[in-house]
C-alpha cells in the first residue's frame, strides 16, 4: 500500500454531440490493502470531458468503493455540449472498465 493515489486518465475520441448517459460498467481487480490504520480507497469512475473556448469541463460518475464484481453504473452527461475526452478515474487499488457506452437517451 502506498496511500492516497489518485489519476485522471483522459481519452481523446472525435468530438461527438447530441449524446446524453454514459454507461459502463467497473469493478476493483486488485485491493490496495491498508495505509495506516485504514483501508484505502479502492475507488473507479468514469466521466466525459468537452473543450470548450479552451477549457475542459467535464462530468465524473460518483465515487464507486471496493466492487470485487462486474457493476453497471451510468452518468449523466447531459450538461455538456459535445464530448471529446472520456475520463478514467481510480484511486487506489487495480481498477477496471469495460462495455462503455454513449446513449442518446
Amino acid at each position: 500500500p502506498v496511500g492516497y493515489t489518485s489519476v485522471y486518465f483522459w481519452i481523446p475520441i472525435k468530438r461527438i454531440s447530441g449524446y446524453k448517459v454514459l454507461q459502463y460498467e467497473s469493478k476493483i481487480i486488485q485491493n490496495n490493502g491498508t495505509y495506516g490504520a485504514s483501508e484505502d480507497f479502492n475507488v473507479a469512475a468514469i466521466g466525459a470531458g468537452s473543450v470548450v473556448n479552451g477549457t475542459m469541463q467535464y462530468v465524473r460518475d460518483s465515487l464507486h468503493r471496493n466492487e470485487t464484481g462486474w457493476t453497471l453504473h451510468t452518468v449523466d452527461i447531459s450538461g455538456l455540449p459535445y464530448v471529446d475526452y472520456i475520463l478514467l478515474f481510480g484511486v487506489d487499488g487495480s481498477p477496471a472498465y469495460r462495455n462503455i457506452k454513449l446513449l442518446r437517451s
